[in-house]
C-alpha cells in the first residue's frame, strides 16, 4: 500500500478486518455506495457508507438512530457482505458434478452482486450457468442477469445496473490494491 490517506481508513479497515474482507475492496464499496457521504440517502431510501436498506440494517442489527453512525454502518454493511460471500460460497460447494473453477474473485463479485441486487437473483444465473455447461466464474454468470429466465418470484433483476455496480467496485479495487 502506498503512502496515500484514505477517507475514513481507521474504521473502514476495522469493519474489514472483522469480517475477513479485502481493505481495498470494502473500500472501493464504500466509495461506489455512498461517494464517503456518510450521511447518504439514496432515492430508495438506503443509508450511510455502506447504503444500508432499512429492513437490512435492522436485520444486521441496527437501530434506526445508528444509521448514519460510520463504526456502525461499516460494521452492518461488512458484515452483511461477508454474509452474502458466504452463502454464494456454501452454495457453489454444495453442488454436484459442475464445473466450478471460482477464484476468490469470483466469489467477491458474486457477493456484491447479491449486495446490490439480491441473493436470489445471484444464485438464479449461477443455476442458468451450470444450465448452459459453463463454469462457474463471473465472467460467464454476469451475462446470464439478463436471461429472460433469470427471475426470482417472477421478477427480472435490473442486470445492467447490477454488473456494473460489480464492474466499477472491482475495477476501483484491483486500482487501490498495492502493486
Amino acid at each position: 500500500m502506498t503512502n496515500k490517506t484514505y477517507r475514513f481508513e481507521k474504521e473502514i479497515r476495522a469493519a474489514a478486518e472483522k469480517n475477513q474482507i479485502p481493505f481495498e475492496l470494502l473500500y472501493a464499496q464504500v466509495g461506489q455506495e455512498s461517494s464517503f457521504n456518510p450521511l447518504a440517502v439514496s432515492k430508495c431510501g438506503a443509508r450511510g457508507l455502506l447504503q444500508l436498506m432499512p429492513a437490512t440494517g435492522a436485520e444486521m442489527g441496527l437501530k434506526e438512530h445508528e444509521f448514519f453512525d460510520v463504526e456502525k454502518n461499516l460494521f452492518a454493511g461488512a458484515a452483511y457482505l461477508r454474509r452474502q460471500h458466504r452463502a454464494v460460497r456454501n452454495f457453489i460447494t454444495t453442488l454436484k458434478n459442475v464445473n466450478n473453477t471460482c477464484m476468490e474473485d469470483d466469489y467477491w463479485m458474486f457477493a456484491l452482486a447479491s449486495y446490490n441486487g439480491g441473493l436470489g437473483y445471484t444464485l438464479k444465473a449461477i443455476n442458468l450457468c451450470i444450465q448452459e455447461g459453463l463454469s462457474i466464474r463471473w465472467q460467464n454468470v454476469e451475462h446470464l442477469y439478463s436471461d429472460e429466465r433469470c427471475q426470482v418470484r417472477g421478477k427480472r433483476p435490473d442486470h445492467k445496473q447490477i454488473t456494473d455496480y460489480v464492474r466499477k467496485i472491482i475495477t476501483n479495487y484491483k486500482n487501490t490494491q498495492p502493486r
